[in-house]
């Protein structure tokens, strides 16, 4: 299951809208590619960490698309 942050719609134009999020913390990686960073956090959150934690996925999952490199939840 994915957990979803809150959100406030402020605009709304055919299929996009404009959001409002509230602070919150971020985890970020870099991989060689979108997919390599999503595997990276992936593996992360689903417990292959120091203290074999799981964590909740949150949404939205954020790629900094012109590189293709770094992915956030």
């Amino acid at each position: 299951m994915v957990d979803e942050v809150s959100y406030q719609v402020l605009a709304s134009y055919d299929d996009v809208e404009v959001r409002h999020y509230p602070r919150m913390l971020l985890a970020s990686v870099e991989g060689r590619s979108a997919n390599d960073a999503f595997g990276l956090l992936f593996r992360y959150i689903s417990g292959r960490n120091e203290s074999n934690d799981k964590i909740a996925m949150t949404t939205p999952v954020i790629t900094d698309e012109p590189r293709g490199k770094t992915i956030a939840m």
